[in-house]
């Protein structure tokens, strides 16, 4: 079996602040996002916690080990995991498909601040995933558009009238020239449509915007109306309408759990 070591990582308690200075328009790194290597900079594990890691599994005899940085991936037969971990690896039927779990384990004390988890061993997850609406046929517009301030009905249609309310931005409009910038993401198989998006600005009266895509290991931006469109249409509908004229990006990764 394979197990995954995920390592304490540094810094931590700096990530709140440095979340906040990119994405406040008053702050002076407003925009200034950190790259992949100056992440691994601040908050990559402490070399100790690598050699303490790679020293306890090696005492243990395990010998396959690849070392990924945040975490270390170690090949070990069912007993050596046991006899690590102090667990007791049982395979468990979860929604009809059969996984190697442990109901509790455990690590030395002097690696508890150096380990933040040992992984799969008591999360079971699901196993399944499901289109989040039913297939259903196309229609050609909305017949009982209604407004915020009269007969807003928010329980049967959730319009721009009723995310005002919800989130109480009332006509809060984002500025433009902040350069602030939105995106979303689409999973399993999904990609918003832009000619519905379209269609929604002008039945609400919302500015007419595009949104920009970036795939991700392999996703498709299928435009098709047949296709699965249906929470990526209202994550690019809903956040139009939050968002008005600021631009908009949808992520579209590729593949399925």
């Amino acid at each position: 079996m394979t197990l995954q070591v995920g390592l304490k990582l540094q810094n931590i308690d700096q990530l709140e602040a440095k979340l906040k200075a990119v994405s406040d328009p008053t702050s002076p790194d407003y925009g200034r996002y950190l790259d992949a290597a100056e992440v691994n900079a601040i908050f990559s594990p402490a070399n100790d916690s690598r050699v303490a890691v790679h020293n306890w599994l090696r005492k243990a005899g395990v010998s396959e080990i690849a070392d990924f940085g945040s975490y270390i991936n170690f090949a070990a037969s069912i007993g050596t995991a046991n006899r690590l971990l102090g667990s007791s690896f049982h395979y468990f039927m979860v929604e009809g498909v059969q996984k190697l779990r442990t109901l509790e384990y455990s690590i030395p004390i002097e690696l508890d601040k150096h380990v933040e988890l040992v992984s799969p061993t008591t999360f079971f997850g699901k196993t399944k995933t499901h289109a989040v609406f039913p297939p259903r046929e196309m229609v050609d517009g909305i017949t009982s558009r209604q407004t915020a301030n009269k007969t807003l009905n928010c329980l049967r249609l959730i319009e721009p009238g009723c995310l005002e309310e919800m989130y109480n931005y009332g006509n809060y409009k984002p500025s433009s020239p902040s350069k602030s910038r939105v995106g979303f993401g689409s999973f399993l198989n999904q990609s918003a449509r832009q000619e519905d998006l379209s269609k929604y600005q002008r039945d609400y009266e919302l500015p007419l915007t595009n949104f920009s895509v970036t795939l991700i290991n392999g996703g498709e931006d299928h435009q098709d109306p047949r296709g699965d469109i249906g929470e990526a249409n209202l994550d690019s509908q809903f956040m139009s309408a939050v968002t008005k004229s600021l631009p908009l990006t949808q992520f579209i990764t590729g593949g399925s759990p």
